[in-house]
């Protein structure tokens, strides 16, 4: 029971599987960019993607991250 309650004290506040996102085209969608797009993006290692079973995944957290740091590497 005590490990159970510390579990759920470091959960996450998303759980992994609402902060997955599979296959390039929700990717795409996630990111507002064609699937081509995204597919060069993941390709060339610009966005944080990796591959499971030969399908793409991603996070939003990770890929929110990436761009927020994108966003703010140019303004500042």
């Amino acid at each position: 029971m005590e490990n159970e309650e510390n579990a759920t004290k470091s959960a996450p506040a998303e759980p992994l599987r609402d902060d997955l996102v599979w296959g390039i085209k929700a990717i795409a969608d996630e990111i507002g960019r064609s699937e081509r797009q995204t597919f060069h993006l993941a390709s060339t290692g610009q966005i944080p993607v990796g591959k499971i079973g030969g399908r793409h995944v991603a996070s939003r957290s990770k890929l929110r991250a990436r761009f927020a740091t994108a966003v703010l590497g140019e303004v500042g």
